[in-house]
């Protein structure tokens, strides 16, 4: 069987690792919006 789409590399869904999570988290804490989170950490 052979996996053309494996890739580990690909962010297609966005999903956050753990440091970014916490940024996130400390930014909501801190009175940003989600707007601005998202702008700050593409």
């Amino acid at each position: 069987m052979d996996y053309q789409n494996h890739n580990t590399e690909s962010r297609k869904n966005k999903h956050l690792n753990m440091k970014e999570r916490m940024i996130v988290e400390i930014r909501l804490k801190d009175g940003f919006s989600a707007y601005k989170i998202a702008k700050r950490t593409k």
